[in-house]
């Protein structure tokens, strides 16, 4: 998601401030903040947030 940032954002040390916390996305970590677009689901739960259809 375009929405999250990189995994190492704000790290003093390079090691990770967030991780995937859901079992089955444990590996997910180097791709999390490396999206260029929002995904079906960004665009899905903004539509739903400010009432679009």
């Amino acid at each position: 998601s375009i929405m999250h940032y990189r995994s190492d954002a704000f790290s003093i040390n390079g090691r990770p401030t967030i991780k995937p916390v859901l079992a089955g996305y444990e590996n997910w970590e180097p791709f999390m903040g490396r999206g260029d677009k929002m995904s079906a689901q960004d665009i899905q739960k903004l539509k739903a947030y400010y009432g679009c259809p």
